[in-house]
């Protein structure tokens, strides 16, 4: 990302930040597990680094994982398991990633853009049925999960997205 995006970049509220913790959690210790083996898990912090006795709360600033590929070829160290050969062997999912990774799952929902992240025109666009289950993720993405709900297949599609820019696994 460019100095440009960034100084374009609007700020999360405290809520977002909460949402995107919560699909993060929900990811990691439920959702990806089939495809990722986790490393660094850090989503909590102390209240104050002065006071080790005061209990953890969310870091919904600084929360992250660090993965690995469950299909790495352990004898080929070229081999990073991903299916993409440009990316590292050791990918990172924080908020940036989280984020990316909601909007795109939900552009996908609405039906603008097919499982691989390609533009679906307008006329040719078909938007979930009332009774999907994903629904649900819209309303809690529009809310920052004030409504609506999620699962961890859910979740789980959401970290593909935000890493690979599309639907890989399952």
């Amino acid at each position: 990302m460019s100095s440009a995006d960034t100084a374009l970049k609007t700020p999360l509220s405290v809520g977002r930040k909460r949402f995107l913790h919560g699909v993060f959690t929900t990811a990691i210790e439920g959702g990806i597990q089939y495809w990722a083996e986790v490393g660094e898990y850090h989503w909590q912090a102390r209240r104050s680094e002065g006071h080790p006795n005061q209990q953890p709360v969310e870091d919904v600033d600084g929360f992250y994982a660090t993965i690995r590929s469950n299909e790495r070829d352990l004898e080929d160290p070229n081999d990073n398991g991903w299916g993409f050969d440009d990316l590292p062997s050791t990918l990172r999912i924080d908020l940036d990633v989280v984020e990316r990774g909601t909007k795109l799952f939900a552009r996908y929902c609405r039906g603008e853009i097919n499982s691989h992240g390609e533009a679906v025109p307008e006329d040719e666009q078909k938007a979930l049925s009332d009774d999907h289950y994903w629904r649900q993720f819209l309303a809690a993405e529009a809310t920052h999960g004030q409504d609506g709900d999620y699962d961890a297949t859910v979740a789980d599609e959401i970290i593909q997205w935000g890493l690979f820019g599309e639907s890989v696994f399952g």
